[in-house]
């Protein structure tokens, strides 16, 4: 037996042989052919270090299962380029040593089918290489990859050689990749080595020895990557002002709830900003903004928590007291002395809101719907004021819901009532008009203000609705009048610009009048300044039109907004009624005295008729009647009160001396 690993023997096998001492895997000979595959033999290297490369015994031994008596062939890949077919056998030798007798012969076919693996990999333009999962070492290396990372090697350490780590990576892919042909994707890979991002795919393969080999592939995608962040950060950037914007805002605040800590955020918001860009342009609107936004910059403490969320508003994050204090002071001084410098024509009014979160809002857009219920309801400020949302606004923005939720339903069954407010002729001494007022009861809510409800309606497009059933309602009443032979009387009705400007409103009008039997000249439609937003030969046309057909017009509330006088003698009117601010202060004020005793000479110069509303007492009475009033309206006689009531009013009071 000694005589059969003698290496003159052993020389003239043509397989590699090679004799290994099983209890510690030291080679003790080698024949030639052998020695040419590894020529780092040398007696006393461990075969699995010679052959693997591995500094421990493989997994999977022969020399542990042979025997004397019965030998053991394995499949063995060495170094994953090449594999033998090895036959294991023990041998005895007289000194007692426990040897084993390896003779390995190629499989070539296994061993080409790998060659063309490599072949194939070296031909992509990709990086690619294979890993032992068990050694995290590299096994292969293709040649892109190696141009990048020249010092790249095989038996390298994955995680040392790709990402600069001293361990494996926390998210590794092997842990999952057991089973041959198991996958594993990998998109948006940084791999630090490169300085690159690849889109890495990794396949196991099962070799013929049992081992897994990990094959990866990844394409370079940085300059996609690079791409995407920058249409990423223009997405979330107002390029006007270089700030934040609300889809930005609203990320940001998302992660700040998530977080459970309080925090404050504040809205700042230029009022009636349009006019500024009228006076002097866009480009001027422009830098304006810009020239605020670096204001607040220079004041706030982190820049990346100003957020420009519209073309009028920023919002300002607080994460401490120090931003709260920042706040408070852009509060104190929202326009800088330079730019209020520069802009003397015009300087915006500014509201300042805060709202303190999570207390009163659960998310991002709660925090959007609550600061502009806030702005909206902010009235005047305080310099260096803020209006913070309070616990109490909860309750008012659910009252204001219920509300919306009336006007948007049915009006007829929502509890909307026509009330009527009696109109005194100084001159015949009778009440011979009357107001038409619309008024809303909730079972909920119990009575609405009409300066609570109307300006809903006008925000959210029902007012048209509203102002159809006011018309249908008093001409129904106009028709009963009619029937029971009662007196005459004029009811007029007020006519939004929203419902004067439909394209439908003169069709509507003649479609609704006529499904009622009554004198038109009975019915009267009372319009505001605010129509003129219309372009003046619409006006004139629609009015011409209703007015053929016998109903009058005259202008409401006369004496606010700009009250431009030049209108009044271009449109076909036959009334004018002045504002109640006029009445309220007429008995002590001469100047008051003065401005009514004009509106009366020009409008009876233009031929119209005046009706003074909100007269209270017979001391105004006088007055307006001395200055040339023609009818008087208001709680002196009476207030909007429901039609059985009115009719029993002009039962008892129809002619009526004061």
């Amino acid at each position: 037996m000694k005589s059969f690993w003698n290496e003159s023997i052993m020389d003239q096998i043509k397989d590699m042989v090679y004799v290994v001492c099983s209890n510690d895997y030291r080679l003790v000979s080698a024949n030639q052919r052998f020695k040419e595959r590894f020529p780092e033999y040398h007696k006393g290297i461990k075969c699995h270090k010679l052959i693997f490369g591995s500094d421990k015994p493989c997994e999977i031994c022969g020399i542990d299962k042979a025997t004397k008596d019965k030998s053991v062939i394995l499949n063995k890949c060495i170094n994953d380029n090449e594999m033998i077919e090895v036959a294991f056998q023990k041998q005895n030798t007289n000194d007692d040593l426990d040897l084993c007798v390896c003779t390995a012969s190629n499989l070539p076919s296994v061993t080409e089918s790998m060659e063309v693996m490599r072949d194939v990999l070296n031909g992509i333009n990709a990086a690619a290489y294979t890993i032992n999962p068990n050694t995290h070492r590299i096994t292969f290396v293709n040649s892109y990859l190696q141009s990048l990372l020249p010092e790249m090697k095989r038996g390298a350490l994955c995680f040392e050689a790709l990402m600069g780590k001293t361990s494996p990576c926390s998210v590794c892919p092997f842990n999952s990749m057991r089973k041959n042909g198991d996958t594993y994707h990998m998109p948006e890979s940084y791999i630090s080595k490169l300085g690159k991002y690849l889109n890495i795919d990794a396949v196991n393969v099962v070799q013929p020895d049992g081992q897994n080999s990990v094959i990866f592939t990844g394409y370079d995608i940085t300059a996609q990557v690079e791409k995407e962040r920058r249409l990423s950060t223009i997405a979330y950037l107002d390029l006007t002002v270089n700030l934040k914007n609300q889809l930005a805002f609203l990320r940001d605040a998302e992660k700040l709830f998530n977080s459970k800590e309080t925090f404050y955020i504040y809205f700042l918001r230029l009022k009636n900003f349009s006019n500024y860009n009228l006076m002097l342009g866009r480009k001027a609107g422009d830098e304006f903004i810009k020239a605020l936004s670096e204001h607040y910059c220079s004041i706030y403490s982190d820049k990346d928590k100003i957020y420009r969320i519209g073309g009028v508003k920023f919002a300002f994050i607080a994460t401490n007291e120090i931003d709260r204090q920042k706040a408070h002071e852009i509060a104190a001084n929202p326009i800088c002395d330079d730019i209020e410098h520069k802009n003397k024509l015009f300087l915006p009014e500014v509201n300042i809101v805060g709202i303190e979160v999570p207390r009163f809002a659960e998310n991002a857009q709660q925090v959007l719907h609550h600061l502009e219920y806030t702005l909206s309801k902010q009235v005047e400020r305080e310099i260096g004021a803020i209006t913070y949302f309070e616990a109490s606004d909860i309750k008012k923005m659910e009252r204001d819901n219920r509300i919306i939720s009336l006007v948007k339903g049915d009006v007829r069954k929502n509890g909307f009532q026509v009330f009527y407010q009696p109109v005194y002729s100084i001159e015949e001494n009778k009440f011979t008009k009357c107001e038409a007022l619309l008024r809303l009861y909730d079972d909920e809510l119990g009575w609405v203000s009409p300066a609570d409800f109307i300006p809903i309606a006008e925000a959210n497009g029902t007012i048209g609705v509203l102002g159809q059933f006011v018309m249908e309602e008093v001409c129904k009443l106009l028709e009963e009048r009619k029937k029971n032979n009662l007196a005459d009387v004029q009811i007029n009705i007020n006519v939004s610009s929203a419902q004067f400007s439909t394209e439908d409103f003169y069709q509507t009008v003649k479609r609704t009048i006529s499904q009622y039997d009554f004198d038109y000249k009975l019915l009267h439609m009372e319009i505001t300044e605010s129509i003129m937003i219309n372009s003046f030969e619409y006006i004139i046309n629609v009015m011409s039109k209703i007015i053929a057909l016998g109903i009058d017009f005259s202008v409401d509330d006369f004496g606010t907004g700009y009250s431009n006088i030049s209108y009044l003698g271009a449109l076909p009117l036959t009334g004018l009624k002045l504002d109640r601010s006029f009445i309220e202060h007429v008995a002590h004020s001469d100047v008051h005295a003065m401005i009514v005793r004009n509106v009366v000479k020009f409008s009876k110069d233009l031929g119209f008729h005046v009706v003074a509303e909100g007269v209270e007492n017979l001391e105004q009475y006088n007055i307006l009647k001395r200055l040339g009033c023609d009818y008087i309206q208001g709680f002196l006689f009476s207030k909007a009160i429901p039609k059985d009531d009115y009719e029993n009013f002009l039962q008892k009071h129809y002619c009526y001396n004061i």
